[in-house]
């Protein structure tokens, strides 16, 4: 299978790319999606194409490779929603950093790698609000709720409590916490560490809890 997809997107303040790439994973040939910059609705765009386009070459998973430091919440959603849709798994790859919503990306595919050198950061959700102060608490009771769905989602989605993350955010008052690799892979948010190959019948990662 050969395939090669060059997707560009809107420039932004942090450049980016996301491609869709052919790759050899052990004995098999694969298309992967790579994905490195901010999230915001041009990526959310390229993304949705790449993922559709390997979707109708049959493949039996879609790798996908993230590179990024997190960016817009909505444009976040309608990544996963595409995800959601997808007939077959997903293989994330935190290749360098997964921050912010870029983690939220990483955490809500099927089988999750994360590279030796690489880390996992989440925080509390951040926006700006003005107005009335009845709007204002209004803005700030939605992201909360907002907030808590995307990370009540992620946790269930890696077989944790569903508070997993949100009691986590809660004892650092939402600030940041950091995950490298080998914590990443303890705490359960990773499921091997390094690049993986594909047997044609199972995944093979460094390390495996």
């Amino acid at each position: 299978m050969k395939f090669l997809i060059v997707l560009a997107f809107l420039a932004c303040a942090h450049p980016g790319r996301l491609r869709a790439e052919t790759y050899s994973w052990g004995r098999v040939e694969i298309a992967t999606v790579s994905f490195d910059g901010p999230v915001n609705n041009a990526t959310a765009d390229a993304f949705m194409e790449a993922l559709t386009a390997i979707a109708s070459t049959g493949q039996p998973f879609i790798p996908i490779e993230i590179t990024s430091p997190g960016g817009e919440v909505f444009a976040l959603q309608r990544m996963l929603g595409a995800m959601d849709r997808l007939k077959v798994p997903t293989v994330t790859i935190c290749t360098a950093y997964c921050h912010s919503a870029g983690a939220l990306l990483w955490l809500n595919g099927t089988y999750r790698f994360i590279e030796p050198s690489a880390s996992i950061m989440i925080h509390d959700i951040s926006s700006g609000t003005e107005g009335k102060v009845t709007e204002m608490e209004h803005g700030v009771a939605t992201m909360r709720q907002m907030n808590t769905m995307l990370y009540r989602r992620a946790a269930i989605h890696i077989g944790k409590a569903a508070n997993f993350f949100v009691t986590m955010l809660e004892k650092t008052r939402g600030k940041e916490i950091w995950f490298y690799s080998h914590e990443a892979l303890t705490k359960g948010l990773a499921q091997w560490i390094g690049m993986p190959t594909y047997t044609g019948e199972a995944f093979v990662g460094f390390e495996k809890p």
